[in-house]
């Protein structure tokens, strides 16, 4: 619970700024989203809309997330854009909205000029890195730093190389390690680096997922991220930072990345 309410008070100021930035978007019956009795059926939406926004209930955001979008999904990120700083803050406090975490933001259409200005954009991009930097001192679970790259990448925000690089810069903290080398555990016999279709969720209708893998591959095999990874690696291990079950995964991943300083 300490974790939760330390997130929960480091972004605290970002849903405040949420809240404020986004207060001009309204939305109205019927929302752009499927209306059959598997998704938002019309007196679900009717009975939505009468909350305050901040007072949503969990089950019924969750409902609004997991519902099929319209065609039109410029009307549907219009409408979300009402609805991002309540979803923001259920993020934020834990609250599960999504089966899939990745899928939070997926209905967001970033890259769609005609709905976003550039000082949302910019906002939203300083959101995701205070974010992530946030999950490398209190991570909410582990393997998340993969999952909200892939978050950030589904809402169509271009922001992976500021995320990646807030990694390599936090990589003496724990958390950054340690996913780190699940990263190293995860490549293949044969191979220098992961599989990252794999890894990461990346369905063939991911936006760009091409181009997302080509850049988790350039910072992965990149001889900077490597020797920054092996530096902390062994100033961690000398702390003894690991975890006991730790230990040999970290020192392998160590002489790994070594051997690939000297190539």
């Amino acid at each position: 619970m300490s974790n939760i309410k330390g997130k929960a008070t480091k972004m605290e100021k970002w849903i405040a700024e949420a809240y404020e930035l986004f207060a001009p978007y309204s939305v109205r019956f019927p929302l752009n989203i499927c209306t059959c009795n598997s998704c938002s059926p019309e007196d679900f939406q009717q009975a939505l809309l009468e909350y305050p926004l901040r007072e949503i209930p969990v089950d019924m955001l969750q409902a609004y997330l997991g519902s099929v979008p319209l065609d039109k999904g410029a009307a549907t990120a219009l409408d979300m854009k009402h609805f991002l700083p309540r979803i923001l803050q259920a993020l934020v406090n834990e609250e599960d909205v999504r089966s899939l975490d990745e899928t939070l933001l997926d209905k967001l259409c970033c890259h769609f000029p005609e709905c976003w200005t550039k000082e949302e954009i910019d906002w939203l991009k300083r959101f995701a890195v205070a974010w992530f930097d946030s999950q490398l001192t209190a991570p909410r679970y582990e393997g998340c730093l993969v999952v909200w790259l892939n978050m950030f990448q589904f809402a169509g925000l271009d922001v992976v190389d500021e995320l990646l690089a807030v990694w390599t810069e936090q990589a003496d903290k724990t958390a950054a390690l340690r996913e780190f080398v699940d990263l190293y555990l995860e490549i293949p016999y044969g191979s220098d680096e992961p599989d990252w279709y794999k890894v990461c969720y990346l369905p063939e209708h991911c936006l760009n997922r091409t181009q997302f893998a080509a850049r988790l591959s350039a910072w992965f095999t990149h001889p900077d991220t490597r020797a920054t990874f092996r530096r902390a690696l062994e100033q961690a291990l000398l702390e003894g930072k690991e975890d006991e079950n730790e230990t040999l995964s970290w020192e392998q991943c160590y002489d790994w990345l070594a051997q690939s300083d000297a190539c």
